[in-house]
């Protein structure tokens, strides 16, 4: 598996375009290569503006060298006759593109190799170096630019077997006095790069060593869906970080790309959002991806049924005990061809008990259900008071024991927080004690600058959130010192700033730096141990906690 440097986790980038290719390189390139996304450059001439640019992916092989590619989404073209490149919208009308990718990626390449020779004190260098156009959306056909040889042009039939692509590539290019990179001169080129980034590899060097270490899809992860093949009905259960979420995902596009109308239902609602922007969309007419709330609320919508809780006295009331009727009712109304095949469901812990009863409802053939999956972790159970009961027809759940998210120190503190004994390691958190809320967010505010400091953390915005208990209220921060602070999930992805939210709005989804305030660390409270549980769980290499003191603090 490649490795990204700086780290970034390929499916969180936002260009879907670059994502499939960081996907395909990550997963399929060895362990050797090293890959830069995005990698940012400025060039002061000596009469002039500053001069900028982008390359997306820079690709260090030490049996090769170096290789620079440029990705175009969407369906495009080019010209031969005008040498002109477009892109065609989504009504078919093409628009020229401001920049020619060919040439984007060569002044790329050559811009970036006088930097490393700049760097390294060298007129020339001894290793292969060239480029190439990635074209993930589509599949080429046609004249080739001028410029350009049929192994430079990469597509989306390409991507499953871009090891041996980006091989034929280096090929393209090597010269018989090119010499392998020793690790020295892998450093020394990596050394000339990154600096212009400005970021030292501190925190973010331990961040990219656990990522390798956890192998985020493990053998039982990836067995446990060929275990159940025969399985139409089941109920899969895990602690946090097992990988729950990803299989239940894999099994509803498994069943949505068979050519089954495929439900897949969660309970928190900014999940649903990281779920709808993951899943693929080549299938996106058998997938609907909702929470049980918004389920309830549109088949209400289109099959006029009256829909209004804010008539109910009492909110939570309506969803346990009249949402579900009203589920029912809106389905016998419903057309049979829009009921569902198979219906996936991941936080199963957080379904009502007559949620179940109603989730029938929405079947094409409740007595024959072509798929029904359940995923749960009882130990997140949040908003269910009693036991969590699931339907009998799905049987003993399965379990999946293996941790593919935390770090051992995280998946340790995380087993203490819920009673279980670990083989992990010792929970060794750091808990920092202050006297108030406000001194609280002081401190966040600290640890938040030794996170971003080139020198001490070097970690980007997009992968650190601050968790806080109960609701938004104003004494959050708007910013943490000269650092933003995003309202939003999507806000934080792209980077825009450092996200604030709270511990049950952000369960199901992770960060690889996690800082948690919070009163409670070892409460006998059964829903304050979960949320503690959740919150912490949500760490993938690094978790920092916040403790306001109490009389009944007890810290570990």
């Amino acid at each position: 598996m490649a490795r990204f440097i700086p780290f970034v986790d390929p499916s969180e980038i936002h260009n879907k375009s670059e994502r499939k290719v960081a996907q395909a390189i990550e997963s399929q390139l060895p362990n050797r290569v090293s890959v830069i996304h995005s990698f940012n450059w400025i060039k002061r001439p000596r009469t002039g503006p500053l001069i900028e640019g982008e390359c997306d992916f820079i690709v260090l092989d030490p049996e090769f060298g170096l290789l620079f590619l440029e990705v175009k989404g969407g369906i495009l073209g080019f010209d031969s006759e005008s040498l002109v490149w477009w892109r065609a919208d989504s009504s078919r009308e093409k628009h020229e593109l401001e920049k020619d990718p060919v040439e984007q990626v060569q002044r790329n390449m050559y811009e970036i190799v006088e930097r490393i020779k700049e760097n390294l004190g060298a007129s020339s260098v001894n290793f292969s170096y060239g480029f190439g156009v990635v074209f993930p959306d589509g599949v080429f056909q046609g004249n080739l630019p001028p410029q350009l040889t049929r192994p430079q042009v990469l597509d989306a039939n390409d991507l499953s077997n871009i090891e041996k692509r980006i091989d034929n590539l280096f090929g393209v290019f090597h010269r018989k006095s090119n010499r392998p990179l020793s690790k020295t001169k892998v450093q020394q080129i990596i050394d000339a790069l990154l600096p212009a980034y400005q970021i030292i590899p501190v925190l973010w060097q331990e961040v990219a060593q656990h990522e390798q270490k956890l192998h985020r899809s493990t053998e039982e992860q990836k067995n446990i869906l060929d275990v159940l093949e025969s399985h139409r009905l089941a109920a899969i259960k895990g602690q946090a970080g097992t990988g729950k979420t990803l299989l239940a995902l894999a099994k509803a596009q498994q069943m949505a790309q068979s050519g089954l109308r495929t439900l897949f239902l969660c309970y928190n609602r900014p999940l649903r959002n990281w779920l709808s922007d993951t899943a693929q969309t080549n299938f996106e007419s058998d997938l609907s991806i909702r929470t049980y709330h918004e389920l309830v609320y549109e088949l209400c919508l289109s099959n006029d049924v009256e829909f209004d809780p804010s008539q109910h006295p009492r909110q939570n009331d309506f969803w346990v005990n009249e949402a579900p009727e009203l589920l029912m009712t809106a389905c016998d109304k419903m057309a049979e061809c829009k009921k569902f095949d198979a219906v996936i469901i991941d936080e199963g812990q957080d379904f009502q008990e007559l949620w179940w009863h109603s989730l029938d409802s929405v079947f094409k053939n409740p007595e024959q259900k072509g798929c029904f999956y359940v995923f749960l972790d009882p130990n997140q159970n949040l908003w269910v008071k009693d036991e969590v009961r699931l339907p009998q027809e799905l049987g003993v759940p399965y379990k999946l024991h293996k941790n593919c998210r935390n770090a051992p120190h995280i998946a340790s503190y995380c087993d203490m927080l819920i009673g279980n004994e670990s083989d992990a390691g010792q929970p060794t958190v750091d808990i920092s004690l202050v006297p108030s809320r406000e001194s609280g967010f002081d401190k966040i505010t600290a640890l938040i600058g030794e996170l971003t400091h080139p020198r001490t953390g070097g970690l980007k915005l997009s992968q650190i959130v601050v968790l806080v208990p109960g609701y938004p209220t104003d004494d959050w921060p708007s910013t943490f010192k000269k650092i933003p602070v995003c309202s939003t999930i999507e806000d934080w992805r792209k980077g825009a700033g450092i996200l604030i939210e709270t511990f049950a709005r952000f369960k199901g989804l992770e960060a690889d730096a996690v800082v948690l305030l919070t009163e409670t660390v070892d409460s006998t409270e059964k829903r304050d141990r979960a949320l503690n549980y959740v919150a912490s769980s949500r760490a993938k290499h690094i978790l920092e906690i916040v403790q306001v003191e109490s009389e009944h603090t007890q810290t570990c």
